[in-house]
């Protein structure tokens, strides 16, 4: 298949007589498949290419007009196409290494000075922690010590209500003896 190829795939510079032909349905021709949107760049020296573009282009007459499956395009037109389509492909930028070596320095800046804001946080961040974990175990300590002391004041309590029930048993079996009823505990 010589010369049959989409114009984005021939390099610059190339030395022949050249065609742009954008396909305007897919063909399978002499010289190869042709598809439908693509623009070809054709060297127009060879037979069977000449052929094969006249076959394509053709219009009929006027009596039998023909649909083309492929236009001719100028060189303009293709340019004009080309840069349409050429904002879709990102272009590298330029970059000497005295710029690359100022924006990494200012990039470096930039990243250390985010990373020491984040680190100063982080200490702030800390110390609060780290006075909530103060007051927390005092918290913890103050509680502890008053559970003790209710605890105590509980046993006291018991120990105080344990006697007092012991005096009142005492105290109901004294008045039940001087009336002389018996108590409940003596019946059985």
């Amino acid at each position: 298949m010589p010369c049959a190829r989409p114009f984005p795939l021939i390099m610059k510079g190339q030395d022949m007589a050249q065609i742009f032909l954008e396909m305007k349905g897919t063909r399978r021709t002499a010289i190869g498949n042709l598809r439908f949107g693509v623009i070809y760049r054709l060297d127009n020296r060879d037979a069977r290419v000449d052929k094969v573009i006249k076959a394509l282009t053709d219009k009929g007459t006027k009596a039998q007009p023909k649909r083309p499956a492929a236009v001719v395009l100028s060189e303009k037109d293709v340019k004009a196409r080309r840069a349409a389509t050429e904002s879709l492909i990102p272009e590298p930028e330029v970059v000497s290494a005295t710029d690359q070596a100022l924006r990494s320095g200012a990039d470096a800046k930039k990243v250390i000075a985010d990373q020491r804001k984040e680190i100063a946080a982080l200490k702030k961040a800390a110390t609060t922690a780290a006075s909530e974990i103060t007051v927390l175990t005092e918290g913890k300590a103050t509680a502890l010590a008053r559970v003790a002391e209710l605890e105590a004041s509980m046993a006291d309590l018991s120990t105080a209500s344990d006697a007092a029930m012991a005096d009142a048993a005492a105290r109901i079996a004294e008045l039940e003896a001087a009336a002389g009823t018996p108590s409940d505990e003596t019946k059985d």
